[in-house]
């Protein structure tokens, strides 16, 4: 019997499944236009209000804290001048990094200056033929200016920094006796900190006390840089000199080599103890040979050059040293090194362990001491003055090739303002960005790349399966 109904109800249900259809297309047609005018407000509202969220671990689109520090800071304000070619690209990437800065101290202003347009600005700023970025503060006789060829955070940071000393700092590396150099380009030399140094108003100039055996009064601090030649007697009477009468000193011990320094030795209260330091938690921190020693922050001692650092100071070749306190100075702590590290009196080679005899100390042991007296400056016996000495067993953590390692280049920015007096100054010290310091292993290395070579892809393949059988059995 046939249904006569039958071809009435298929023209209902495709009446059904056509309004359905409608339906979807009106609700995708309103969904469009709500999402189009979602879009439209977002841009609008970002036309008014600027808002970012920086979720990389170094904050690579947003100030650190010490530049933040460093711009607020700024009494007076600060003028931009941006000389460079037409390339828009290049001009936008200066305006983000310099409104990064703008965004925290309004008297700050960024003017560009065409490198083919405008040859008469460009001669009348005396800028270099590439162009740079020129940072201005002050004016008349107080004007100060730096010059930025290599546009970065940390430089245009280190700039600001520099025009916020009042004036700049003396800094005497004594020379003569194969002293790492200031100037020199070796591995082992200290022109990199040098560079760094000047870029923050320190500037570092070559001492050699035969010809000049009167320290100048204008130095305001004296470094000796590992000596590996014996100094002469005269020049012995010059340090003892400069010491008792205030000065402020750095000395860098790397090895037990007498140098004929016992006098300052004495003078201080400091020695050295026999043997290498060797330090078998290295090994954690990557390093090939135990004779680095790895300080982590967390373990560094309370003191003004350790406060606020975040990554660990690495020494490649340490001693370690001995303080007596003498009257009238009071003895600081700056670095230690973990338990499980040694003075090893034998070979560093095959299997070396401590040798409980008596020759040898465990740790921890101490690789760095700040040394702090009252005294009175030369020609002025009426006000005392805090004379701030260092004295660190290893030349090699501001060395060239390792100043750019964990915090060394903090350090030496940090050290070297603290006993230049510039306390103000410690809170900007340069900074390493902490995935900066990412060093995957190989094993490392494999998983990762297993990761993003099969993983990933196996993964896509299931998802884009469960969807197909769920559309067919759907």
């Amino acid at each position: 019997m046939t249904n006569k109904n039958a071809p009435l109800k298929q023209t209902e249900l495709n009446k059904q499944a056509h309004a359905r259809r409608r339906q979807h297309m009106t609700y995708s047609a309103v969904a469009g236009v709500l999402l189009l005018a979602i879009a439209a407000s977002i841009v609008a509202l970002g036309q008014r209000w600027q808002s970012s969220v920086d979720l990389s671990a170094n904050k690579r689109h947003s100030l650190a804290e010490q530049s933040i520090a460093v711009i607020k800071a700024q009494p007076e304000p600060v003028e931009m001048i941006a000389v460079m070619g037409p390339d828009t690209t290049q001009q936008d990437a200066v305006t983000a990094l310099v409104s990064r800065y703008q965004e925290h101290n309004d008297n700050l202003t960024l003017e560009f200056v065409n490198l083919e347009t405008q040859p008469a600005r460009v001669r009348e700023l005396q800028a270099a033929p590439g162009g740079e970025l020129i940072v201005r503060t002050g004016s008349g006789a107080d004007s100060r200016e730096a010059r930025l060829q290599n546009l970065t955070e940390r430089n245009l940071t280190a700039a600001l920094t520099q025009l916020t000393r009042s004036g700049s700092r003396q800094v005497a590396f004594v020379s003569g006796h194969g002293e790492r150099s200031t100037s020199a380009a070796g591995n082992s030399d200290f022109n990199e900190m040098a560079d760094r140094l000047s870029r923050i108003g320190i500037e570092s100039i070559e001492l050699s006390l035969v010809t000049q055996p009167v320290i100048p009064a204008n130095i305001d601090l004296v470094v000796i840089a590992a000596p590996q030649q014996r100094f002469f007697p005269g020049e012995v009477a010059s340090l003892l000199q400069y010491v008792n009468d205030g000065g402020n000193l750095l000395w860098l011990i790397d090895d037990v080599t007498d140098t004929g320094l016992k006098a300052l030795q004495a003078e201080l209260g400091i020695d050295t103890l026999p043997g290498v330091l060797l330090d078998a938690t290295s090994a954690s921190y990557g390093a090939e040979s135990p004779t680095f020693a790895v300080i982590d922050h967390q373990l560094l001692p309370q003191h003004p050059v350790n406060d606020g650092l975040v990554n660990p100071l690495l020494l490649p070749g340490a001693i370690a040293l001995n303080v007596t306190p003498l009257a009238g100075q009071s003895i600081q702590p700056l670095m230690l090194s973990s338990e499980n590290s040694w003075t090893e009196s034998g070979p560093v080679s095959g299997a070396v362990t401590f040798d409980d005899d008596g020759t040898e100390q465990r740790g921890p042991l101490l690789l760095g001491a700040a040394i702090v007296r009252e005294t009175r400056r030369q020609n002025d016996n009426q006000h005392r003055h805090e004379q701030r000495l260092a004295i660190i067993g290893d030349a090699d953590l501001f060395a060239s090739q390792w100043i750019g390692n964990g915090a060394n280049l903090e350090y030496a920015e940090r050290l070297f303002n603290w006993l230049a007096h510039d306390d103000a100054q410690l809170a900007f010290a340069t900074r390493v960005p902490a995935d900066a310091l990412l060093d995957p292993s190989s094993r490392n290395i494999l998983i990762m790349g297993g990761g993003f070579l099969v993983a990933l892809p196996m993964l896509f393949l299931v998802i884009a399966g469960w969807m197909w059988r769920r559309q067919r059995h759907g």
